[in-house]
């Protein structure tokens, strides 16, 4: 496995203790209220930092492998359902649902469309784009962030979003 695939996995894993820690933390001791005039976009401007290095190295991840790997076509409708899956939960949630802004209104947006039928589409998706990814490219680190992806998005960041608000 190469450099890049260990430093994309660290920096997955620093983004989302960041995110899961900021998140949490607002929901239960209100910290950005406390510090900044603007708490949402204080946590956009964290979640920038933290989440646009990681977005970097998975692009030069996908880059530093073959070109394909050896059964491309079983990956390209995984990826592609991951895809359409994405597309169908932001067109619930919007910006404001992947910024978590609900947590700075304490307004919940009733959700539906796939949301009624999958727990938790985004995080789904984002399992599927690693995997389906790692499919196509071959690349070992997108199997090990689809891993990740489960355990960090779909378990531990699912949990800490639907815990009540402290407002």
């Amino acid at each position: 496995m190469d450099l890049i695939a260990y430093i994309s996995i660290v920096l997955f894993l620093v983004a989302l203790a960041v995110n899961s820690l900021a998140v949490y933390f607002q929901k239960k001791n209100l910290i950005y209220d406390k510090y900044f005039s603007d708490g949402h976009k204080a946590h956009c401007t964290i979640l920038g930092i933290v989440w646009t290095p990681f977005l970097f190295s998975v692009v030069w991840l996908g880059f530093s492998g073959p070109s394909l790997s050896k059964y491309p076509l079983i990956g390209w409708p995984i990826f592609l359902v991951a895809t359409v899956l994405f597309c169908l939960s932001y067109r619930q949630i919007g910006i404001d649902g992947v910024t978590n802004k609900d947590i700075f209104t304490n307004e919940r947006k009733e959700l539906g469309g796939v949301y009624r039928y999958v727990p938790g589409p985004m995080y789904l998706s984002y399992t599927l784009l690693f995997f389906g990814w790692g499919v196509i490219s071959g690349v070992t680190g997108f199997y090990l962030l689809s891993i990740v992806s489960v355990l960090g998005l779909q378990i531990i960041e699912a949990k800490i979003e639907s815990l009540p608000n402290n407002k």
